[in-house]
């Protein structure tokens, strides 16, 4: 994280002495987001808990099965005495889906949270950085 702060501002200064125009903070800020890792890793956890999310509250999927019974050997399958279909989906008390689901949502928060103050103590840095550079 250190290094790209060192790169914006040597950025910067290489930029506002070349041209004798100054970058704005806004625009090292976004550049500074855009290319720090610690605030895309943290928009891939956003990203990971609303997925884990999604599958924890999910019920599993129906099975179908076929059956086929009193037959004789050597027999087609039209003289089967008796054919089935059957869908089958198990699934646990509802409750226990809500108290999953709200610790997820937590985790989900959680995540967002992280990724929120990754991004202010980023641009605390970027700002203070771009300051220090312009009274120099």
């Amino acid at each position: 994280m250190k290094r790209l702060i060192v790169f914006v501002l040597l950025f910067i200064s290489s930029f506002a002495y070349s041209q004798k125009n100054i970058l704005s903070l806004k625009d090292a800020v976004n550049i500074a987001l855009k290319n720090n890792p610690d605030v895309q890793i943290s928009k891939h956890k956003i990203d990971a808990a609303n997925a884990k999310y999604s599958s924890g509250i999910s019920l599993p999927q129906p099975n179908l099965s076929l059956s086929y019974e009193y037959t004789s050997t050597g027999s087609g399958l039209s003289e089967y005495g008796e054919r089935t279909f059957e869908i089958n989906q198990s699934f646990e008390f509802p409750t226990r889906y809500f108290s999953r689901g709200a610790k997820l949502n937590k985790d989900v928060e959680s995540a967002r949270l992280e990724y929120e103050y990754s991004r202010l103590k980023l641009t605390g840095d970027v700002k203070t950085k771009y300051y220090k550079v312009l009274l120099k």
